[in-house]
């Protein structure tokens, strides 16, 4: 089965395309091909939503930092930036024992291999 990653499988693919054999993905046209194995699916669900999870809580962590900084000494604002980086290292450290978990479940459990 071909791999949504390699352009030289694909190429390949697309001739098995044409003669109806089946192949292991989807392409949408929006994007790179949608894995059509659940395990596969639920790998790239878990890559792109780790991805864009510990992108934002950097985000809100700099963020954090820089309303400390410029807080000016404010206790208000100083206190809603401290709780601001406490809720960005939490959503980091939720990000890391949920992969964790799943990595454990899905390896012991159900033998997926999901990182």
């Amino acid at each position: 089965m071909p791999s949504c990653y390699d352009a030289e499988e694909l190429q390949e693919a697309y001739g098995i395309i044409e003669s109806q054999e089946a192949v292991d993905c989807v392409e949408i046209g929006i994007g790179p091909c949608i894995p059509t194995d659940p395990v596969e699916f639920a790998q790239r669900a878990l890559e792109i939503g780790m991805g864009v999870g510990t992108l934002l809580a950097v985000l809100f962590l700099i963020l954090g930092g820089i309303g400390v900084a410029t807080s000016g000494g404010n206790p208000d604002n100083l206190e809603k930036a401290k709780k601001q980086i406490t809720a960005a290292v939490a959503g980091l450290l939720f990000i890391l024992l949920s992969v964790l978990i799943l990595d454990i479940i899905g390896v012991s459990i159900f033998g997926f291999d999901f990182i």
